[in-house]
């Protein structure tokens, strides 16, 4: 049986909503990237990815009709 909209839609900012807390862990103490018994640790790209998914998920919140939050900056 397909999903309801509203159960994608709770599924969605359930999604994003990890992403956002994994987003908070990666940057409230930045790491390195490094390299370790042949295997390459890439924290920027890591973090890159997460974001690339926050805009993703948002997006498709924004077309089943969700009101999403966006990041802006402002300068003065």
């Amino acid at each position: 049986m397909p999903r309801t909209d509203d159960e994608n839609l709770l599924l969605l900012q359930e999604a994003r909503d990890n992403v956002i807390v994994l987003i908070g862990q990666v940057t409230s103490k930045p790491k390195p990237n490094y390299d370790i018994d042949g295997q390459k640790i890439l924290w920027a790209d890591y973090l890159e990815t997460l974001q690339k998914s926050l805009k993703s998920l948002s997006d498709q919140l924004i077309m089943l009709g969700a009101p999403v939050e966006e990041e802006s900056q402002g300068y003065t």
